[in-house]
């Protein structure tokens, strides 16, 4: 009899294709023996939602019969989960379980070619998950244009909350929940019990864990959650209409305290939710474990972020001012503790503050500290008045990898030498990301920073009447993979193809995007299709050129008096 590899050594080899995300392997060796067939099933649904056929971009190239398979391999899939929760399988897939991502299964049902009355639809919902096709009760069914009856809407809350009631307690390996929209609070209710594992909870309305209960489950039945991301909460008014009230704060306040301190290490909000002093507060609990912090906050709680003066263990801090407009300079009191709080985290590597007028005096003593070390910063919205001390402070961060600034043009050649002088110091930088702030660069200060930044990889810059030296000069970055030219430019098609023979095996898959090309001096189509052409004989790239206006158009045609 031929030797064979022992079990935990065929576990190990299906994990690692887990890690690698072949899961056309991990299918294969379903197909070889049953031996192998226990733990590569094992691997392909404990990294189910890691496969490429639930990615919205896995079907941008695909064929219209290749995008229908790639559904159908999508829905098939989710159909085995829930046949394992109702004992319908040869193997309890549910076990193997590690992320549940209604989310998911959301896009699915919402996807074109998973329509109801076509043939996906109907293998979905055939046999033991015809239970699971529910209606949303709307009186008489309306009919189509060749008369046939309209099949009804599905609901989807009443669907995902069936379909969770059978998975969560045949998944007891679960450490990740991704919640869809439409879920009820007494949902979560129900699943927290069963949720002993639970690391990362993901939810898109902070509604569902408005019940007064949800705080002692969590509490209770929950002791390794370590990450909380809630897209939005709001209150439901009597109107069925959506508000902003203290009522969100003081139950996502409670959530936060019934946890063990120190144990929260991500805590995420994505749009409107109230975030005030009592989760700030709350947070503090888990002052010396939290890592990263992305809020989106409410005009009147900007000023309060000083409260969260004892999470200092923070590496990761993104904060968007969803109202925007406030100018913290007017409240200097604010602006000294949000300085501090910054201060303090000694291990920040990430910084973004979107829509923060102030967000260059907020950044900027960061910048000039010694005792932190950024690898990311993105600012915007920030102010001219701000510029030259801010652009100043880039020069103390030398470790900087990416870059991102937004904020009012740059106007005086004098301003202008200081911010470039900075950017040419930022050696390490793979990604730069300049917005309006580089409107006025001219060629002279392209080069320059072509010349000095030879690790960028993406680069997005503006200019005014850039020319072929200043696209001839992305030849000096050999790891370049994206350049976008967001200012007005006069390249030829000389200067493409000069680029384009200087292109190495770095460069490959390039994607060369110009946005505003002079319409009086542009190329012509012939001239973009032989471009084109050259980027993906070279390095399979892509080319992408739009005129400022319509060549065929005058400046001031169709304009009024």
């Amino acid at each position: 009899m031929k030797p064979r590899l022992p079990d935990d050594i065929l576990h190990l080899l299906c994990e690692e294709l887990v890690f690698q995300r072949d899961f056309g392997t991990l299918f294969n060796c379903c197909c070889v023996s049953k031996s192998l067939a226990v733990p590569a099933l094992a691997g392909l649904y404990r990294g189910q939602h890691l496969s490429s056929i639930k990615s919205r971009d896995s079907d941008l190239n695909a064929s219209l019969a290749e995008q229908e398979l790639i559904v159908q391999r999508w829905s098939i899939q989710w159909r085995s989960i829930i046949l394992s929760a109702l004992d319908k399988t040869l193997l309890p897939y549910c076990q193997y379980l590690r992320v549940l991502d209604l989310g998911d299964l959301e896009m699915l049902f919402e996807e074109g070619r998973f329509q109801p009355g076509g043939a996906i639809f109907n293998y979905f919902f055939s046999g033991q998950l015809a239970r699971f096709n529910i209606p949303i009760a709307t009186g008489p069914l309306t009919k189509s244009r060749s008369g046939k009856p309209r099949p009804p809407r599905l609901n989807f809350t009443a669907i995902f909350e069936a379909i969770g009631d059978e998975i969560i307690p045949k998944a007891p390996n679960l450490e990740r929940i991704d919640g869809p929209r439409g879920l009820t609070g007494p949902s979560f209710v129900r699943w927290l019990p069963s949720l002993s594992k639970l690391q990362h909870l993901k939810v898109f309305d902070g509604n569902v864990l408005g019940d007064s209960q949800i705080p002692s489950l969590i509490r209770d039945n929950c002791p390794k959650l370590e990450s909380l991301s809630i897209f939005m909460w709001a209150l439901l008014t009597a109107q069925c209409t959506r508000r902003i009230g203290t009522k969100c704060d003081q139950n996502l306040a409670a959530i936060l305290s019934a946890l063990p301190g120190n144990t929260l290490t991500s805590f995420a909000t994505f749009s409107r939710t109230q975030f005030g002093s009592e989760t700030c507060l709350a947070l503090n609990n888990h002052g010396a474990s939290l890592k990263v912090l992305e809020l989106q906050l409410e005009n009147e709680v900007v000023p309060q972020l000083g409260v969260l003066k004892d999470c200092t263990a923070l590496e990761s801090i993104k904060l968007t001012d969803a109202g925007g407009g406030i100018d913290l300079k007017t409240n200097q009191v604010a602006v000294a503790e949000i300085v501090s709080w910054l201060l303090s985290c000694h291990g920040l590597h990430t910084l973004t503050l979107h829509n923060f007028t102030s967000g260059a005096v907020l950044a900027t003593p960061v910048l000039l500290s010694d005792r932190i070390r950024l690898e990311e910063l993105e600012i915007d919205s920030y102010q001219e008045s701000d510029q030259d001390t801010f652009h100043r402070a880039l020069l103390n961060q030398t470790s900087l990898q990416r870059l991102l600034l937004d904020g009012e043009e740059v106007q005086t050649f004098d301003s202008l030498a200081i911010f470039v002088h900075s950017i040419e110091q930022l050696k390490q930088l793979r990604s730069l990301k300049l917005v309006w702030v580089s409107n006025k660069f001219s060629d002279r200060h392209i080069t320059a920073i072509a010349k000095q930044l030879v690790n960028l990889e993406h680069l997005y810059i503006g200019g005014l009447g850039l020319r072929d030296v200043s696209l001839e000069s992305m030849a000096n970055l050999k790891n370049l993979q994206s350049v976008s030219f967001s200012g007005l430019t006069s390249f030829t098609m000389d200067g493409f193809l000069e680029l384009i023979g200087q292109l190495g095996p770095g460069n490959k898959g390039l994607v060369l995007t110009v946005d505003n090309a002079n319409p009086d001096d542009g190329l012509s189509e012939e001239e973009q299709t032989f471009v084109r052409n050259a980027v993906v004989e070279a390095v399979d790239g892509r080319f992408e050129y739009i005129f400022l206006r319509d060549p065929n158009m005058s400046e001031f045609e169709g304009e009024s008096d």
